[in-house]
């Protein structure tokens, strides 16, 4: 094994959990590698200093006596919280003034909301320029579709013999034709 066996097997390793094969790879790649053996080692040591100091398991005393007293503080808590009110007890403010001033803050909500500013649509700064003399420009904001329609006005109309080429592309290469000379310079 050249390379280095991935996190899982040397953790396997560590606390010598691997299979057979695994553990046979394992020791050809620690003779390349030998300061693993010394890693190990002192994960050992560490490990029975900690068992040594601390004890596995501690049983916390008068386990029953928490238990009890947790369980009659949930018990008291419960028949608070579902026990009946009386309505006289219940102050003023809960009554009346409460539900009032919820009610108040939602019709200024709703008034503030109907006077808010208008704010344009990007469409609507849209400065219009056209390099031609004497043609002018003027767009119209389509809201349903959300389209923007621009009118030219000055410019000559399009001639009924003028055919839509196929693409837009021009072949460098390719000799200009009759027709396409005609769509470049009428």
């Amino acid at each position: 094994m050249n390379t280095k066996p991935d996190d899982q097997t040397l953790m396997l390793w560590m606390d010598d959990e691997l299979g057979a094969a695994d553990q046979a790879a394992m020791d050809s790649w620690l003779r390349e590698n030998p300061q693993w053996i010394e890693n190990r080692q002192s994960l050992r040591d560490w490990r029975s200093t900690m068992q040594s100091v601390f004890a596995a398991e501690v049983e916390p005393p008068y386990v029953d006596f928490f238990h009890a007293k947790l369980q009659r503080s949930l018990e008291q808590q419960s028949k608070e919280s579902t026990a009946p009110t009386n309505e006289a007890s219940v102050p003023f403010w809960r009554r009346f003034a409460m539900p009032l001033a919820a009610a108040a803050s939602i019709a200024i909500a709703f008034l503030a909301g109907r006077s808010m500013v208008h704010v344009p649509h990007p469409a609507e700064n849209i400065v219009t320029y056209t390099p031609e003399e004497g043609v002018n420009a003027e767009y119209f904001v389509a809201s349903p579709s959300e389209g923007t329609v621009i009118v030219l006005n000055g410019v000559a109309d399009i001639p009924d013999q003028f055919s839509i080429p196929d693409t837009a592309a021009i072949d460098q290469n390719r000799e200009p034709t009759k027709e396409s000379a005609s769509i470049i310079a009428p």
